[in-house]
């Protein structure tokens, strides 16, 4: 019986793979166990936001080690790390990395011989560190509107998020740029000028820092400066623009204060930015209303204007800006450029009408007409018109939307237009080169600024409406006009730099 007893457990012997030694002694059977003990004393070093060393005593013939790790210790098989589960160690110590910052981690090391396996180790716990709140260095290449901020490395940080606002408590967020990677990165503001407030937290998926300390940053922009506006205007080589800047009237009519400078600007855009050619470029400071005619023709024929006989049929695009008065006649019920020799008082005389205007650049055989009018055709500022007519009535412009041409207004038609004394510039017109300098009318940053994208900008609360109604106590609304098929229609796409 002692013989069949020992046979049974030799044969249980190898199906468990465990080390058993037996001896027989006194008539009784009597065996020593041998099996790999489970490991003791182990410990995590150099513990960080991301990483730990595992580490253990080293067993005399040991050939490896199991480590296993897992984020809980209740449910240890079933949330053990992918990377981490049931890893083969050689040596007695192991560098846990890519963990999550502020998170409690466990884990075993089991001991092999060959082909043995000892029992795990009791779990260890370890937690990995919080993030530490991100500081900031100086911003640099700070311009007239954008600027690049950067901050120290925070270990454990997979991205990072960045708030802009234009006061220090954040209570409106002007801009917020979540997912950011690396440890800088560009601002551009769709409203630049002024005192902003930006502030970064580090984030590792659902895991974030609190906010690090606000920085102050102030901005003064000059939109006059084109130095590094790289854009591609399709076709610039057959491409006309018209500029008129009337400033200085007679007949003792109000000045237009920056309405020249905005034409010196526009041509600088227009030429230099653009790559419209100079003899393809109509300007004229204070036109006259026979320079008016010489440009868009009269209201019986426009094919002997300047403009029309510059068009490459089908290939040239027109760009066209004023900036001057606007005028309403009360006979004709009508509205009319006013020509800086034109009557205020009877513009239908020697001002150039609206009707005609459109009627001609209708007529012409451009590829695309884009109209930009930093004018207001209402007379309130023009206090002749404005208290010197009883029962004056502002005539609501009517312009009819095709699929070649897009209107730009700087105001509605009983508005008045502003002029935005600090920057000395019509606020329309600042804007309008604003958009395009500062990149800010590239609503989705994809490089190409649809009209669609610069309607928006221009109309956006924050821009020409708010500037003229917190300087000037004025409301002034841009209007745009276009079919639904232009505004989507790209005006200019930026260069890569």
């Amino acid at each position: 019986m002692k013989k069949v007893f020992l046979i049974a457990s030799i044969c249980s012997f190898f199906q468990s793979e465990a080390q058993v030694v037996f001896t027989l002694k006194s008539n009784s059977l009597k065996y020593e166990d041998r099996s790999i003990k489970s490991l003791k004393n182990l410990a995590s070093l150099d513990v960080t936001e991301s990483e730990f060393i595992a580490t253990w005593e080293a067993v005399n013939g040991a050939t490896s080690y199991v480590l296993d790790v897992s984020t809980s210790r209740d449910e240890f098989d079933d949330y053990r790390i992918p990377n981490y589960k049931k890893m083969e160690v050689t040596s007695n110590n192991k560098k846990i990395y890519r963990l999550k910052p502020s998170t409690q981690y466990y884990y075993t090391v089991s001991v092999m011989k060959g082909n043995l396996v000892s029992d795990p180790s009791a779990i260890q716990s370890v937690k990995t560190k919080d993030m530490k709140i991100p500081t900031f260095n100086e911003p640099t290449d700070v311009g007239s509107n954008e600027f690049t901020i950067q901050w120290n490395r925070v270990e454990g940080a997979l991205s990072y998020q960045i708030d802009i606002s234009t006061d220090e408590k954040f209570t409106y967020i002007q801009d917020s740029y979540p997912n950011v990677t690396g440890e800088q990165y560009t601002i551009s503001l769709s409203s630049p000028s002024g005192t902003h407030y930006y502030r970064i937290k580090a984030m590792n998926d659902d895991i974030s820092t609190p906010y690090s300390k606000t920085k102050k940053i102030t901005l003064e922009d000059n939109v006059d400066d084109i130095t590094n506006i790289r854009i591609t205007y399709e076709d610039a080589e057959d491409a006309i623009a018209v500029i008129i800047g009337n400033k200085n009237y007679g007949n003792n009519i109000k000045a237009v204060e920056y309405a020249i400078k905005d034409a010196e600007s526009i041509k600088n855009y227009v030429k230099e930015v653009m790559g419209f050619s100079e003899e393809n470029i109509l300007y004229k400071e204070d036109a006259t209303s026979t320079d008016f005619t010489k440009f868009f023709g009269n209201d019986r024929t426009f094919e002997g204007s300047q403009l029309y006989k510059r068009i490459r049929q089908g290939q040239s695009k027109v760009f066209i800006f004023y900036a001057g008065h606007g005028a309403p006649s009360t006979h004709t019920k009508e509205n009319y450029f006013l020509p800086v020799d034109a009557d205020v008082l009877n513009p239908e005389l020697l001002g150039y009408s609206m009707k005609t205007f459109e009627q001609n650049i209708s007529r012409m055989p451009a590829k695309s007409i884009t109209i930009v009018l930093d004018a207001c055709f209402s007379g309130i500022n023009i206090p002749q018109i404005s208290s010197g007519i009883s029962g004056f009535k502002a005539i609501p412009l009517k312009i009819e939307n095709s699929e070649n041409k897009i209107w730009f207004a700087s105001s509605s038609g009983e508005q008045a237009s502003t002029w935005y004394e600090k920057k000395q510039h019509g606020t329309f017109t600042y804007y309008f080169l604003k958009g395009i300098q500062s990149k800010a009318a590239d609503e989705n940053k994809d490089g190409k600024v649809t009209y669609k994208e610069l309607q928006d900008y221009l109309s956006h609360p924050d821009n020409v409406s708010h500037t003229a109604r917190t300087l000037l106590n004025i409301e002034q609304t841009p209007q745009t006009h276009a079919s639904e098929t232009m505004l989507e229609n790209i005006f200019f796409t930026y260069k890569n730099e």
